[in-house]
This record gives C-alpha cells, structure tokens and sequence, in this order.
C-alpha cells in the first residue's frame, strides 16, 4: 500500500513540474481572425527581449467588445498586481501575470459611450511560451 502511494505521489509530481503553463485568455484574440476587419485593428511587435500585442475595436462591436471583457475576467483571476479605474466614460484596468518566471502585462481600456475597447499584452518572449 505504501509503495502505491509513493509512486501516484511521484506520478503526480512529475505531471505537475512538465505541464506546460497557462496561457493568457485574451492570447485567442490573436489567432488572426480578426486581422483585416472592419473596425479593428490588431498590431504585434516582436523583437529579442519584448513581445506587445494590441487589438483596438472601434463603434460597430459590441459583441466583440464583451468577448474581451470576458477574456480581460479571466486573466484577472491570475493577475500579481491589478489597478483598475472607474469614470463616467471609461473603464481601465492594468495587471500583471506572472508566468515563466517572467511578467505579463496587460492593460485594457473600454470606453462606455463610444462602445470602443482597448487591449495589450507585453512582456518578455519567454513568459507566452
């Protein structure tokens, strides 16, 4: 009996240190679906030590826009440092996560009145992989 234990112990253990980290909610926003659409606009930059993305939805949106604050929820919930920002016409949130060793950041702005969203995510290369 103990010898059973011991190895699902092991077992256990050697899942949890080769599974591979969570990725990022909001990284489904760049899998190109959206690049080239109407009222969209999604940019990436890499380079050695930075990786940014950002995707801009302009009026005409909303669906798409609560898509994103639904994925920007999820990230939350992992998030070392959070700072949000409420007003009559925005909603602003910035956090970091981390993952890899390394930090994520992530910054979303919603503006209320013009229905239009702002989203980014930065970091170093080796924190998305």
């Amino acid at each position: 009996m103990k010898k059973s234990i011991l190895t699902l112990c092991m077992l256990v253990c050697a899942i949890l240190a080769y599974a591979k980290p969570p990725r990022l909610a909001v990284e489904s926003l760049f899998d190109g679906s959206y690049n080239g659409k109407k009222g969209i606009s999604v940019t990436t930059v890499k380079s050695e030590k930075n990786y940014f993305r950002s995707i801009e939805v302009r009026e005409g949106n909303p669906d798409l826009i609560n898509k994103i604050e639904k994925l920007v929820d999820e990230d939350v919930k992992r998030a070392s440092n959070f700072t949000e920002t409420h007003s009559e016409k925005i909603h602003e949130r910035v956090f970091q996560i981390p993952n890899n060793g390394k930090t994520i950041n992530v910054g979303v702005t919603v503006y209320r009145l013009k229905q239009r969203v702002e989203l980014f995510i930065q970091g170093y290369p080796e924190a998305f992989k």
